[in-house]
């Protein structure tokens, strides 16, 4: 959740979502990737300060961090994908 990304004793987020919550389409970040069937994605890009996907809750989490003066957490990928994960969710997160 949101509070456990802001709390300054939060050094991880730790996380393992399907290929399919990355919302990915041809290896990009696609708000309107097939996946997003229920609008997380979408939701999240019109009302960032509201996040429902994971992609979406963890750049909220930063930016409150960021804007308390935290220092950066590391984010864990544990995803089983087809490339490495650490690359993905980096990609992603810079993408949204």
């Amino acid at each position: 959740t949101l509070d456990l990304l802001k709390s300054p004793d939060t050094k991880m987020a730790i996380m393992a979502i399907t290929t399919a919550n990355y919302f990915l389409k041809n290896g990009q970040l696609d708000p309107d990737a097939p996946s997003d069937d229920i609008g997380q994605l979408r939701h999240d890009v019109q009302h960032p300060r509201e996040p429902l996907s994971a992609i979406g809750m963890l750049v909220e989490g930063l930016r409150l961090r960021m804007k308390a003066g935290l220092p950066g957490i590391t984010v864990l990928s544990c995803d089983n994908l087809p490339a490495p994960s650490g690359d993905v969710t980096r990609n992603a997160l810079l993408r949204y």
